[in-house]
């Protein structure tokens, strides 16, 4: 082992999915060159990559490896595969001010066709940590970067990418959590890139378990990017300009029914962002401003965002990032977390 500012991508606002689509290649880790035997050998994966650093090294994990390299005890934690057999992990960053990162890095099957509207889902876990493990911190600012060849990383160094997603809040769960985010491809992105972008200045690393953990340490499995179907509307839309009262539209993602936009006006209309469920009755939500800021939480499915921060100020008028996390609602994966993120517009 040796959710910010979204610029070149998109984030879509009102979508389904169509059709699935194989740009993805090998991402569920199955397809390799040979099984693992020990740590570090992200290279026996098919399509996969290390942002060409000669020291930072990813671990390829398979049920049926050996040594280091098999599951479910790695040397960082005990983890299943999410589906089949294989998996990858990284060091995302070290301690605080170390400034130490990995990445992984996915040579796309079919380049994405500019202007089309695509979705990204992959699952994440920390796993449950072994006592010997040096894992145990958390980190925010987990993020991906498309582009159109693939990068090069200095050492051990940040890649100072700009990410096109990114997972403000600090994640750490030792289940397996899906995440999933929309855009429209502005190039013939061939590769994308997953890993923390930037030093560490403006990240928040936390100690969750250990007595003195020193890697901030992630399991990934089963990435995919499906085509979205041409009937929704995106942020670049004229006509879902903030100063636009359009109320109407609405995202739906899989369970949940979001408005796009509202006016916490006090006119007892459309005051409140409130996603609306059928299926879902427990779920958290969360807000955050175009810095990354958590402003607004709640776990309270009736009660919706009416604008009111936790700081006891009202927001502006502006475009902020909400995010859902909720169970499976089908019981089907008791444990399984689902975590999907969007943009609303605040107008008075």
């Amino acid at each position: 082992m040796s959710f910010k500012t979204l610029t070149s991508l998109t984030l879509i606002a009102f979508f389904w999915v169509a059709e699935a689509n194989a740009q993805v290649s090998n991402g569920g880790f199955e397809s390799s060159s040979a099984l693992p035997n020990t740590t570090g050998q992200w290279s026996l994966v098919d399509s996969w990559s290390n942002a060409g650093s000669l020291e930072a090294s990813p671990d390829y994990y398979h049920h049926q490896g050996t040594l280091g390299g098999d599951l479910p005890e790695t040397p960082l934690a005990i983890v299943e595969a999410k589906a089949g057999n294989g998996i990858m992990g990284f060091v995302a960053t070290g301690v605080k001010g170390s400034n130490y990162r990995e990445y992984i890095v996915n040579e796309l099957s079919t380049p994405l066709i500019p202007g089309e509207k695509y979705q990204l889902s992959f699952f994440i876990t920390n796993g449950e940590r072994t006592a010997a493990s040096a894992a145990g911190l958390a980190c925010s600012d987990l993020g991906v970067s498309f582009s159109t060849s693939a990068p090069q990383q200095n050492g051990t160094a940040p890649l100072n990418l700009t990410p096109d997603f990114v997972k403000q809040n600090v994640v750490y769960d030792r289940n397996w959590t899906s995440i999933s985010f929309a855009f429209i491809a502005n190039e013939a992105y061939t590769h994308f890139t997953f890993g923390v972008f930037g030093d560490d200045s403006d990240k928040s690393i936390q100690s969750m378990e250990g007595s003195s953990p020193s890697l901030a340490y992630y399991f990934v499995d089963e990435f995919e990017i499906t085509e979205l179907d041409d009937g929704f509307v995106s942020d670049s839309d004229p006509k879902n300009d903030p100063k636009q009262e359009e109320t109407e539209e609405f995202t739906e993602i899989i369970d949940f029914f979001i408005p796009n936009a509202f006016t916490p006006n006090g006119d007892g209309d459309n005051d409140v962002f409130l996603p609306i469920s059928s299926v879902i009755d427990e779920f958290t939500l969360k807000i955050f401003n175009k810095w990354g800021q958590l402003i607004y939480e709640t776990t309270d499915v009736k009660s919706g965002w009416d604008g009111h921060c936790m700081a006891g100020k009202y927001a502006n008028v502006d475009t902020y990032v909400w995010e859902i996390t909720y169970l499976d609602p089908d019981g089907k994966q008791e444990d399984q977390v689902n975590t999907f993120t969007g943009t609303v517009n605040l107008i008075k």
